[in-house]
């Protein structure tokens, strides 16, 4: 079924995320003050449980950041997963309905 007139766009907050420039190429710096919380993006990491192998993901445990979720997946020799909750919201207010996703944080559930 197709949904004529909606157009898919970033949030406010996606755009703030993008590289500068013509927002083709994507950028593997760093955020510039380095805060754990702008790495993240939002995302919560979880270690895989032992023993999966590589069918539907089946999350074991959470880990609180993205850096000790690599030592921990090196360690136990498993995979981590890195989860993004996102909320479609639309925009009615001009000609052309649009559907967007708005990025869940935490304190915002």
């Amino acid at each position: 079924m197709m949904m004529g007139g909606i157009a898919a766009e970033l949030t406010p907050q996606e755009r703030k995320n993008l590289p500068a420039g013509n927002g083709s190429a994507r950028s593997s710096r760093r955020p510039r003050n380095g805060s754990e919380e702008e790495d993240r993006n939002g995302a919560r990491f979880f270690l895989a449980k032992p023993g999966n192998n590589g069918g539907n993901p089946v999350l074991e445990r959470e880990i609180t950041t993205e850096k000790e979720a690599l030592v921990e997946s090196f360690k136990l020799g498993v995979p981590y997963y890195s989860l993004q909750e996102w909320r479609a919201v639309s925009d009615l207010t001009g000609k052309n309905p649009q559907l967007r996703r708005e990025l869940v944080s935490a304190g915002s559930k």
